[in-house]
């Protein structure tokens, strides 16, 4: 079904998100337009995996069940599937990805030429009796009515044959053949020229009923083929109840004849309680229904002890309670006829411990049992049964809204027949005759006999009732509500079960979908399920766009899920006499509807589950009629309340000819009038308008409504377009509460808008306000409405306001709220009143204006100003957290401070408030913020305008903001939600373009996510800039790199020379920054003192011991990575070339060095003990592994310093890790080997080390797996905690610590990996994945260590020296960046034999990124996690260097593929 395109946030194609969590179970229906394309996306759950997709859609040749796989578009996380949707009806489709499955359905809608737009919404459809149409001749008078009351869809009740008794309309007798009524001649081929010509002439389609669950008791099937019901043949189990039904029968039989004293035919209600009593204890106790369950147990018993008399005991051993369990077989269900199956009692009663006597004396004991539990059963049953009969007796003759039967008879019986009797002789079967026929096998009789269909109360639809189950027996307890007239359809459990009836409704749906647009399935949620699928199917291989309602009632909207997905049901019949009171039925109207007014837009193109598609009646044939069973008053209004409605809607006919009583579908057998102009007066032509105003909502597309009460009986319904904002106003006024006018206190109504016309105001009610129902009289031929001359019925259309005659309106002046005062003398119930209201003439210019740059324009003006932005500048206009900006950022009431004071801080709000349900959207603290006042959009364009380089985006945020303020309070956060989303991606967009890398520019989602880290992390802040190597006197204008946000982002905690070269390559080089990379390698370099770069770059303070080497690491791939990279080598620095300052550093660390900081003491760390400012750095002249520190100062990354007094661990290092610390070792080696391959270049000129580098590498090379691994037999030391590992360090200190198995080996096997064993690495890493690794970081301790503790907690006061402040920062909580290095390990380490795997277990974790970058408020990665991947409040939500690692991890993906 096409629907209309009412904004250019429409998209031309909608996605469906495969999730595990997705099942047929889930809520909602999935809707996709006819001619769709569909595009089947990933969960990030299921990106790592080989997705197999499969649907069983076929653009032609549809057949259910058979599926084809489908192909996905790329390998890249961005991945889809697509399918065009040019055949309606359902798709089903599945997936499996590993250990992992899902399955779902889609429905594909119908195009039906009602409009232009095809809205299936736009459907009014005028239910007829076809009964009540007469001859097909006169059809044309008949129906024109539809016509002229602007309906665009008539349903047909049945048109066949009906049953000669009844008459029912649902009493089919012959499917195939038309009811004689139309014409003894008349074939469908008369009825599909009348269809064809209403669609041709008066644009109306045309549905009928589908009636697949029962027949008429004289049905033809049923008459050739009994076995198509369920008879006392196929259905033995129903013997007892028919007996029972046969006695209530003649029980009413007998009272009607006055064979029972006691009980007169004309009862009255004290009557029941002795009809009860003498049921059961004077007539059931002489018919002794339980014989039909019992068991012969004399002749069981004897039949067993003959069976084990030369038999050997069973070996087998079965307990207490598989006895108890035995089951009985009732077989043909006559009396004592039960039996057991003797070889499995032999097997379970006849063991080694027991004497045949002893066997058959156990066996008689369970069966006497057995026996007794179902007469217990039976019993029960029993009063159940007659319980029930008696409420439905009380029902029948005593209810105020029962049918008031005054007397037992035939035709007024106790309780109705439950089956169709042979010859129909209900009253004439006496039980005895039944008796006589189950004694005799009478098979003509006993086919004869077949069930009758109903429903029972809160029952599980997908359970037949009729068939024999171990359940409660609906018709033996007379639990089914039923229609005696019909009987219920036997299909099996196949089509070969029953391939008469099977192919008799075939031919039956063939005649329906080759002559109508569509079908009603009556009864759907008790006809099969898989019946239901094979026929409709059918129908919709004869015709593709047949449209499909279902009546469809069973409680549950997950079971109404399940026929709506599996039969492609295109809308369920939903009757608004359902809500009693008027804010019963704004709230179902509303719940049936779209977006509500004021409720952000869904700017994404995912198909969202939506709630079934109602097809809204004011009344539909099976309901009361209202003027009956409420009041006249309720008519006018309810009908207008339906017709505001975003679905479908209905009416029955009679409803707007003010028929006053119930139209009934059995009963009736009278004819329509046919149509006269002057019918076109009173509801018929009201109901025109209202027909008229739901097609214009639909068509024009007023998506968006709310419904309001403003007394207890005046509800509002409005409807609103989404982009031109024009609001149709609905008001009705009824007396379903009755009120005096006192009482109903109506306030005067402000609208944030001008009335521009009113639409119409009607009012329909008793003439003189005195009711007059008691004066109709039905006419004899035809069905008849009120008379004229006792109504008082008002219309009037296109009203100026000041003649309005039910309300005041005043407005002061066209930009002034307009106030709508009820005038309680005039408005009488019944009244109802409609405003057409556009905006205030302010507001309309704003609106103009916003709906020109938004939709038309698609803020060129915005993206012209944004393509003049750097890098910078967009770190400026979409991010900045509080720190950055000296602590100033937004704070929403209720809510809270807004991450980022740019754009990406109000969007990630948005985000989360647009996956919101309605009613938690309009209630969010920022929607109702915006409407109270402009304070955020001022702050949000004053900033920008505050800044030199983001002024013009400023300004033109200011006047776009200005506009929003003058748009009515609801609207604001509706348009500046779309105006944030939409220049926030431009920005995005804007960033990625300046990403020069085909990595990020052709990357996915995940990567180019990923890069916007680095925009995040780059800028500039006034209390942190880079030093100015060149000149002291200028500011840096160059970005420098936040290590986390946001508590490393600011001040002196801002530049770390570690963090920002771990995070250099993956944020800066691999997204093609180079030129910001180039400019913190030389601001870095200018600063190298003692061989070392600083640790903290304010200060600065160097007692970092492996910050140099990241630094230098860095510059190796600088010249790799960078256009002309090894130029960098030459660049000056202060006079000096860098490549001079590298050597400098190398040197250094071959001479060694030891220094005490300077400035050391309280003043500049104020936890450190004093030993701990004494440093040292050299080379191990025999191993070639650098080394330094001891064991007071932490010199690498884990440089947790205790700082707690109280728990004793201030002054010592939580993991100080002195001596030669793994990865720098590999570092220094990746360093050494690169130098070699510069000299060799002519980069480097210094040949003269080439030598002695050479020589340290190789020394490297010769030692580390004798040093440093750790082999399953080793027993090197005592400190060995775990084997087939890597040792942390060598020749720390703290002698154990060598030993504990942390992951810092991960960065030396990715940067120097030819320094390990193949097979060593390897080992590691499982040991790796199965200890340390965590949804989303690497635990920085081995689990079993005593220092081991996961959960990282900054402010823990306790006394416990490993937690107190958080010692345990780097002793086990979970580290994101460590992650990367695992990942690229396992990619480069992985054997030939197990890459696949490999590859897709790296996929696996980096979901997990993926996710969490995607769904985090910061759109980042944190800097750690507690164990097992829980929050750590202490951590940095966004952390520079995680992003950069899980980004070389991606990129090394690429590479590996």
């Amino acid at each position: 079904m096409h629907r209309r395109r009412t904004s250019s946030v429409s998209a031309c194609f909608h996605s469906l998100v495969l999730d595990t969590h997705v099942n047929l179970t889930s809520p909602g229906i999935y809707y996709i337009p006819s001619n769709s394309h569909l595009h089947f996306t990933l969960a990030s759950s299921l990106t790592p995996y080989d997705v197999q997709l499969f649907c069983d859609y076929h653009s032609t040749n549809y057949k259910r069940g058979v599926y084809h796989q489908l192909t996905w578009s790329s390998k890249n996380d961005d991945r889809f599937a697509q399918l065009l949707c040019t055949r309606p009806g359902p798709i089903h489709y599945y997936f499996t990805a590993k250990d992992k499955k899902g399955e779902g359905y889609l429905i594909v809608e119908p195009s039906l030429a009602i409009s232009p737009s095809s809205d299936s919404d736009e459907i009014m459809c005028l239910t007829v009796l076809s009964k009540s149409l007469g001859k097909m001749d006169d059809w044309e008078s008949r129906l024109a009515i539809a016509y002229h009351s602007n309906y665009n869809m008539i349903h047909f009740t049945p048109i066949q044959q009906l049953y000669k008794v009844s008459n029912s309309s649902y009493s089919i007798t012959h499917h195939h053949e038309l009811n004689l009524l139309f014409g003894k001649d008349k074939t469908h081929d008369d009825i599909k020229k009348i269809v064809d010509k209403m669609a041709n002439e008066w644009n109306i389609l045309s549905i009928t009923d589908l009636v697949y669950n029962h027949a008429a008791n004289d049905c033809a099937i049923l008459e050739k083929h009994p076995e198509a019901s369920y008879n006392l043949i196929n259905s033995p189990h129903l013997k007892p109840a028919f007996l029972l039904d046969a006695i209530l029968m003649h029980f009413t039989r007998d009272v009607n004849e006055g064979k029972i004293e006691k009980i007169p035919a004309k009862i009255e209600k004290e009557h029941l309680p002795v009809i009860q009593d003498y049921l059961l204890n004077e007539i059931l106790p002489q018919y002794a229904l339980h014989e039909f369950y019992m068991i012969d147990v004399k002749k069981t018993i004897d039949e067993f002890s003959q069976l084990i008399q030369n038999e050997i005991p069973s070996t087998s051993i079965h307990n207490y309670d598989e006895e108890y369990a035995f089951r009985i077989d009732y077989g043909s269900y006559t009396r004592y006829g039960a039996r057991i199956n003797l070889k499995k009692a032999r097997e379970i009663f006849y063991r080694a411990d027991r004497t045949p006597m002893k066997a058959c004396q156990v066996l008689n004991d369970r069966l006497m049992y057995l026996n007794h539990l179902k007469y217990s059963q039976v019993q029960a049953d029993l009063n159940r049964a007659i319980e029930n009969c008696t409420k439905g007796c009380e029902y029948h003759f005593f209810d105020p809204y029962g049918p008031h039967f005054t007397t037992i008879s035939p035709k007024t019986p106790f309780t109705g027949n439950y089956f169709a009797y042979p010859h129909e002789k209900i009253f004439e079967t006496s039980p005895i005759e039944v008796e006589q026929a189950y004694n005799n096998n009478d098979r003509k009789f006993l086919e004869r006999v077949m069930a009758h269909n109903g429903w029972v109360m809160n029952d599980n639809p997908l359970r037949n009732f009729a068939e024999d189950t171990q359940g409660p027996n609906v018709y033996f307890r007379r639990e089914l509500n039923q229609w005696s007239d019909i009987v219920k359809l036997n299909f099996g459990s196949c089509e070969e079960d029953s391939p008469h009836l099977w192919a008799y409704m075939k031919e039956y749906t063939r005649l329906i979908a080759t002559t109508f647009h569509g079908a009603r399935l009556d009864n759907c949620h008790s006809t099969p399920l898989f019946v239901a699928q094979y026929l409709m199917d059918y129908a919709r291989e004869l015709n593709p766009n047949f449209y499909i309602l279902g009546e469809l009632f069973t409680s549950s909207e997950t079971l109404d899920n399940t026929f709506i997905n599996k039969l492609g049901i295109n809308a369920l019949v939903r009757e608004s006499l359902n809500a009693r009171l008027p804010c019963d039925l704004g709230h179902m109207i509303c719940g049936h509807g779209r977006l509500t007014i004021g409720a952000l837009f869904r700017l994404q193109t995912v198909l969202l589950p939506r709630r079934a598609q109602a097809f809204f009646y004011d009344q539909t044939h099976d309901n009361p009629c209202p003027i009956e069973r409420r009041s006249l008053a309720d008519v006018l209004p309810r009908s207008a309340y339906v017709a505001m409605s975003c679905t479908p809607t209905g009416s029955n006919r009679g409803y707007d000819e003010l028929v006053p009583h119930h139209i009934d579908v059995v009963h009736e057998r009278r004819t329509y009038e046919k149509w006269t102009d002057d019918k076109k007066k009173n509801l018929v032509y009201a109901k025109s308008i209202f027909n008229r105003l739901h097609a214009r909502l639909s068509s024009d597309g007023y998506t968006r409504m709310i419904a309001d009460q403003l007394s207890s009986n005046t509800l509002m319904i409005i409807r609103q377009h989404p982009i031109t904002n024009s609001t149709i106003i609905l008001i009705g006024y009824t007396d379903t509460i009755k009120l005096t006018n006192e009482e109903e206190k109506i306030e005067p109504l402000i609208i944030q808008g001008t009335i521009e016309e009113i639409l119409f105001e009607m009012n329909l009610s008793w003439l003189d306000n005195e009711d007059k129902l008691d004066l109709f009289s039905r006419d004899i031929d035809h069905i008849n409405g009120l008379r004229e001359k006792d109504l008082h019925f008002y219309i009037n259309e296109h009203v100026k306001k000041d003649q309005c005659r039910y309300v005041e309106i005043t407005q002061e002046n066209e930009n002034s709220v307009t106030k709508v005062i009820f005038n309680r003398k005039t408005l009488l119930p019944g009244t109802v009143i409609a405003f057409q209201v556009n905006l205030l003439e302010n507001t309309k210019y704003a609106s103009n204006e916003l709906r020109k740059e938004l939709f038309e324009n698609e803020l060129s003006s915005f993206r012209i100003l944004v393509s003049k932005c750097s890098l910078v500048d967009l770190n400026f206009l979409l991010y900045r957290c509080k720190n950055e900006e000296n602590n100033e950022i937004y704070i929403i009431p209720e809510h809270g401070s807004l991450v980022y004071a740019g754009l990406q801080g109000i969007e990630s709000v948005l985000i989360k408030m647009r996956s919101l349900t309605t009613e938690q959207m309009i209630k969010h603290p920022l929607c109702i913020h915006l409407k109270q006042g402009n304070w955020l959009m001022l702050y949000l364009a004053q900033r920008l305008i505050d800044n030199k380089q983001t002024k013009s985006i400023g300004q033109w945020y200011e006047k776009y903001f200005q506009y929003i303020e003058k748009l009515p309070k609801y609207l604001i956060p509706v348009y500046f939600d779309i105006l944030i989303h939409r220049t926030y991606n431009i920005c995005v967009e804007r960033a990625i373009d300046l990403m020069s890398t085909t990595f990020v520019q052709q990357g996915s989602s995940f990567i180019k996510a990923l890069a916007m880290t680095s925009v995040q992390m780059m800028g500039i802040v006034s209390n942190a800039r880079l030093p100015n190597f060149e000149d002291n006197n200028k500011e840096n204008e160059w970005p420098s790199m936040a290590a986390g946000l946001p508590n490393f982002s600011e001040g002196i905690w801002r530049n770390w020379g570690r963090d920002t070269f771990i995070a250099l390559r993956g944020l800066l080089l691999l997204t093609g920054r180079f030129d910001d990379a180039r400019h913190l390698i030389i601001t870095y370099g200018s600063c190298l003192r003692h061989g070392l770069i600083p640790n903290l770059l304010a200060g600065p303070r160097y007692n970092a011991r492996d910050a140099i080497w990241f630094y230098l690491y860095s510059i190796s791939q600088y010249t790799q990575l960078a256009p002309n990279g090894h130029s960098i080598l030459s660049e000056t620095i202060q006079g000096k070339p860098l490549h001079l300052i590298v050597k400098t550093a190398i040197n250094t660390h071959l001479n060694g060095l030891s220094f005490r900081e300077y400035n050391a003491g309280y003043q500049l760390d104020r936890v450190m003990s004093d030993e701990g400012f004494n440093n040292r750095i050299g080379v191990d002249s025999k191993t070639g592994f650098v080394f330094g520190g001891n064991r007071w100062n932490s010199g690498t990354w884990m440089d947790k310093m205790g700082s707690s007094e109280h728990a004793g661990n201030k002054g010592y290092p939580g993991s100080p890790r002195d001596g030669s610390a793994i990865e720098l070792i590999g570092l220094s080696r990746a360093t050494i080997n690169w130098l070699i391959q510069m000299i060799e270049k002519g980069f480097y000129p210094y040949a003269e080390q080439k030598q002695i580098l050479q020589d340290w590498l190789n020394k490297i090379d010769e030692n580390f797996e004798k040093e440093f691994w750790i082999d399953e037999h080793s027993n090197r030391s005592h400190y060995i905690n775990r084997r087939n590992i890597y040792k942390d360090t060598v020749n720390s200190s703290l002698q154990y610590t060598d030993y504990q198995f942390r992951p810092n080996f991960l960065i030396a096997a990715v940067v120097a990996p030819e320094m390990f064993n193949k097979d060593h690495i390897w080992s590691a890493l499982s040991q790796v994945e199965s200890l340390l690794l965590g949804p989303l970081g690497i635990r920085t301790l081995d689990p079993s260590d005593e220092q081991y503790n996961g959960d990282y907690d900054n402010k823990n006061e306790s006394s416990d020296f490993k937690l107190a402040h958080g010692y345990n920062y780097h002793n086990g909580p979970e580290w994101v960046w460590i992650t990367g290095y695992y990942l690229r390990a396992k990619l480069l380490w992985s054997p030939v034999e197990q890459r696949k795997e490999t590859l897709e277990h790296v996929q696996e974790v980096l979901a997990r990124h993926r996710e969490t970058l995607f769904t985090s408020e910061w759109k980042s990665l944190p800097e750690l996690t507690s164990t097992n991947g829980s929050l750590c409040r202490d951590s940095c939500p966004a952390q520079a260097w995680s992003s950069a690692t899980i980004l070389e991890a991606v990129y090394d993906i690429q590479q590996y593929n």
